[in-house]
């Protein structure tokens, strides 16, 4: 499944190649190399120490030979800061890669290194989701786990609990959290969410400022009320959220007002209690919670939506899904 175009960021991927080759298809038919670039976040963990190490973003790049279906192997040139002031510059060469047709990624495998500094080294490559996955231990003790910044997940079961107690199971939903490594923060996005009892479609949720805490296998991700922007379509009518919004609803009666400047009072109910709030800001989230296993590559992530006092009923999300 292709990643949203609409939610995710481009990442760092160049490719170039050593054939001019119109063929497309970056499978194991092709007779020449690949050489690509991705920007890393790299997770340490010292295992002897029983601490995280730093988070930081770094540059891999490699070059994946391919020439030989049965023999294909790949350069890798790591660079991971393991603990304070020790940067690490890794050259790897003639790694075992295998290719798996069923998928359209390539598998990296090699249980130690020819000069034994890398070890339990794992990883994949998938040029149809522009992605690239490391786990290896440096050292004999600092396990590193590098993923894009951008950690998403195209596999997911969203469980909606309604006001009401009944439930909704949402399978569509993509999940993608942008880490920042400067902040230890991270924004939440979601889209494709179906919301089955008001008829509500969310092409884009969007939350900010969400506190990261380094785990051993991952991170966890906890924010009570975080900036939350919305894009949706309900019933019949889109929303654009733009974050400058012209458009503001009426919690009492629920009137859409087309309006720069938010209105004073609501001409189509003309209750003198009645408040506005805009649109894309329907939906705020509130108790966001969510656990990131880079050791088993999935997601447990639950929050709230909506606020009554907006005119919408709170609306519990439990989702848990996986990279692949």
């Amino acid at each position: 499944m292709n990643k949203l175009i609409s939610i995710l960021a481009t990442l760092a991927l160049l490719l170039t190649s050593t054939s001019c080759s119109s063929d497309d298809n970056e499978g194991p038919s092709r007779d020449h190399d690949i050489t690509a670039s991705f920007s890393m976040l790299n997770h340490v963990y010292d295992q002897s120490a029983k601490q995280a190490g730093p988070l930081t973003t770094e540059e891999t790049s490699f070059t994946l030979h391919r020439a030989a279906i049965d023999k294909m192997n790949v350069d890798l040139t790591l660079r991971v800061t393991v603990a304070k002031g020790d940067t690490r510059n890794i050259k790897l060469t003639g790694v075992p890669v295998k290719y798996d047709e069923a998928t359209g990624r390539y598998t990296i495998n090699a249980a130690t290194t020819a000069d034994n500094s890398i070890s339990d080294l794992n990883g994949t490559i998938d040029f149809n989701e522009s992605a690239m996955l490391l786990d290896y231990t440096v050292d004999g003790h600092y396990r590193v786990m590098a993923t894009q910044p951008q950690v998403f997940y195209t596999k997911s079961n969203s469980v909606l609990t309604y006001s009401d107690n009944t439930s909704f199971a949402d399978n569509a939903a993509v999940y993608q959290f942008d880490i920042d490594p400067k902040t230890m923060t991270a924004t939440f996005t979601l889209g494709g969410l179906l919301v089955s009892q008001i008829d509500t479609k969310f092409t884009t949720i969007k939350s900010e400022g969400i506190k990261i805490t380094v785990t051993q296998d991952g991170y966890t991700l906890a924010a009570d009320k975080p900036k939350t922007i919305s894009k949706y379509k309900h019933g019949e009518t889109f929303t654009d959220g733009p974050v400058e919004a012209t458009q503001w609803r009426c919690t009492k009666c629920g009137h859409v007002f087309d309006d720069p400047i938010k209105p004073t009072a609501c001409t189509s109910c003309n209750n003198p209690e009645a408040t506005f709030v805009r649109v894309d800001q329907l939906f705020p989230i509130t108790g966001f919670q969510a656990t990131i296993s880079l050791k088993d590559h999935t997601h447990n992530t639950t929050f709230t939506m909506g606020d009554a006092l907006q005119g919408i009923n709170p609306f519990k999300v439990n989702a848990h899904g996986n990279v692949y």
